[in-house]
């Protein structure tokens, strides 16, 4: 384990040998409503995954940022707790496994640290890492989140039906991960999943399941790791609701929201169907 200098084990863990999957989410930043969280969380108390290790924060973190916690007893303080990114991960022989590793974004050294991630894939055998993201957008709440991103599995896009994000600019430290990952021949998996702006006093729940569901399919279970949040979201509806028929204004605001929702919709439906009609002419025409 010599180098990753900066992975903190928590207990002794073999090499693997089997392929598994790396799930990373981190709040701040790229994490609007604490969707990616929420969803990376769900995971792993969904499949009972513990803490096997984490980043060592003392490199990668300004402390005035990201506070530690502390813990009191009749002595005085009996713990500090750093804030830094845990992974989380099964069973030593568990077959196929899924890790996770959760935590605030990192503040210094990104390539780094960027490195100390890889290696730490490496060790765990895992071939394909699959980052969770959220973001503020004009987006209604009364209809499924849209959920965008990447692979660098071509089937998985048309499996998830991913829709290409268009974004240039300014960037976080998974987009760092992901070309490191890419660059070490690990498979690399994005999703990123609207919230509405509008709601950003709320658990962006809904945002955080569509999440949820779309690692399901790309990890191939059926285990509806998603259900504990939607008995949670039944109360947050509640709320949401009575939250916007206060206002009328919003009110009107979610009715135009709705109605662009639709159209795109309607577009993208079209696009597609005229994209499948001229694939069948061409397979015809080429077989003919």
């Amino acid at each position: 384990m010599g180098e990753m200098q900066d992975i903190v084990w928590h207990q002794r863990t073999r090499q693997r040998r089997k392929a598994s999957t790396l799930v990373i989410a981190l709040s701040g930043w790229t994490d609007a409503g604490d969707a990616a969280s929420i969803a990376a969380n769900r995971l792993v108390s969904g499949m009972n995954l513990k803490p096997i290790a984490h980043l060592d924060p003392e490199e990668y973190y300004d402390f005035s940022m990201v506070r530690p916690q502390i813990a009191i007893d009749e002595r005085g303080i009996s713990e500090i707790k750093w804030s830094t990114l845990i992974f989380s991960g099964p069973p030593q022989r568990s077959p196929g496994p899924v890790f996770v590793g959760i935590g605030p974004e990192p503040q210094f050294r990104w390539k780094t640290a960027a490195i100390q991630l890889v290696e730490l894939a490496r060790y765990l055998a895992v071939d394909r890492i699959i980052t969770l993201g959220s973001l503020l957008a004009a987006a209604p709440h009364t209809r499924p989140p849209k959920v965008f991103g990447y692979s660098t599995t071509p089937e998985l896009v048309e499996m998830l039906d991913l829709e290409s994000p268009s974004y240039e600019g300014p960037t976080g430290f998974l987009s760092v991960v992901q070309s490191a990952a890419s660059a070490a021949g690990i498979g690399v998996v994005s999703f990123w999943v609207e919230v509405p702006h509008y709601l950003n006093q709320f658990p962006a729940q809904r945002s955080a399941m569509a999440l949820v569901n779309r690692v399901e399919i790309a990890l191939g279970k059926d285990e509806d790791l998603a259900a504990e949040l939607a008995e949670e979201l039944e109360e947050i509806d509640r709320e949401v609701a009575e939250f916007v028929l206060r206002d009328p204004e919003l009110v009107g605001y979610v009715t135009s929201l709705e109605t662009t929702y639709e159209q795109e919709l309607s577009v993208r439906t079209s696009i597609n169907s005229i994209a499948a009609e001229v694939e069948q002419y061409l397979r015809k025409h080429h077989n003919g």
